[in-house]
């Protein structure tokens, strides 16, 4: 395990330095994830390996159950936009590419904007 401090730039970026990109063979153009614990106050960052699938929008309760039933879920996050009874929710979630996913999300694609990364 390597540890090291990095500084934050004016804009907010970072650099990962070149041992840990070697190690992780990341590469100009690679994707990665970045999970916040806002609880913890703790930034991970892993590489994607897969292909993936991001996912932005509302989802009713029953159709984000049935996604993460079926499919790979890689990082979610989901507030609920209906105050009342949590029928509805605000969701960004990125899943692994599989025909899985595809038809999973075929189901809701009008209420939900999703992309290959």
């Amino acid at each position: 395990m390597y540890i090291e401090v990095v500084k934050i730039d004016g804009k907010g970026r970072i650099t990962i330095p070149s041992y840990a990109r070697l190690i992780l063979d990341i590469s100009e153009g690679s994707s990665v994830v970045m999970n916040v614990d806002e609880d913890r106050k703790v930034i991970e960052i892993r590489t994607l390996r897969d292909k993936a699938i991001d996912c932005l929008g509302i989802i009713t309760k029953d159709d984000l159950i049935r996604l993460i039933n079926k499919t790979d879920i890689i990082s979610i996050k989901c507030i609920c936009v209906d105050v009342q009874n949590c029928s509805l929710y605000r969701c960004s979630i990125l899943m692994k590419n599989s025909n899985n996913v595809i038809q999973a999300i075929d189901n809701f694609t009008k209420s939900v904007n999703c992309t290959e990364v």
